[in-house]
């Protein structure tokens, strides 16, 4: 079965807009949804529209949209500073209704349902300890994203984050200008820990180094060995995702 995703992704970062200095979100609601093959399409119209209404009332909300390139993956990621943001979020629905009527927003909203095949949510907390640069991840300069869900084996958190934060000493050393943001799932079911490393071509991605040679660059063959061998005990999957920056469909006040 293909797969649709429109991200908030996802677990992605900011927008760089030239007069503050930007400040990460400390949280992320990302909304996953598997569109039917043939409806992917009507759900990146909906966010398009949605983002045009969010600008046109200029209602303060931030959303990040990430598509799979040519498959059915969109994740809408919601960041926040304060996990009550949500609580107090309005809703978009309203926003549509009172950008363009409500003629307008039955017929979108008539889209984004018949679209989905399944959806997920989740609310992940950015971890700093666990990633670097993480105030760098600027949405205006990205095209691509590289996300990595991890699931971990039950009772083996201590140990994964151990070798995360020793992952992140090697990138530290031997690239410290890299971009890797990592949030830990807090509300919702699957992968506790998603990983996005952001790109601004794919020429980009294709020289990013991979973990294990990294830490081996840093640290040596012995300490890479022994560090494969303290991801094999506590990782039980990972995930690879390459998403693709879908910038009319996001909206950053």
């Amino acid at each position: 079965m293909f797969i649709a995703a429109a991200m908030l992704a996802a677990l992605a970062s900011g927008q760089n807009d030239g007069a503050k200095k930007w400040t990460p979100p400390n949280y992320v609601r990302e909304l996953r949804y598997t569109c039917y093959p043939d409806k992917a399409r009507d759900m990146v119209l909906y966010f398009t529209r949605l983002a045009d209404a969010d600008a046109k009332l200029n209602s303060g909300r931030m959303r990040w949209v990430d598509a799979l390139p040519y498959g059915q993956l969109v994740i809408s990621n919601l960041p926040a500073y304060h996990l009550d943001e949500y609580d107090g979020r309005v809703d978009s629905g309203v926003i549509l209704a009172k950008a363009f009527g409500d003629e307008e927003y039955h017929k979108l909203g008539e889209l984004y349902s018949n679209a989905q095949e399944r959806t997920e949510s989740v609310i992940r907390k950015y971890r700093d300890d666990l990633s670097i640069n993480r105030d760098k991840h600027l949405r205006a300069n990205m095209k691509i994203a590289r996300h990595n869900y991890v699931t971990v084996k039950p009772g083996k958190g201590p140990l994964f984050e151990e070798a995360a934060k020793e992952l992140i000493a090697a990138l530290k050393k031997i690239a410290p200008d890299m971009i890797l943001s990592c949030a830990q799932t807090i509300a919702g079911g699957g992968p506790q820990y998603l990983f996005v490393a952001p790109f601004a071509s794919y020429a980009e991605l294709q020289n990013a180094r991979v973990p294990a040679m990294a830490v081996e660059e840093a640290f040596g063959k012995a300490e890479a060995a022994k560090w494969a061998v303290k991801v094999a005990e506590a990782v039980e999957t990972t995930e690879y995702v390459l998403m693709q920056k879908a910038a009319k469909d996001s909206f950053v006040p």
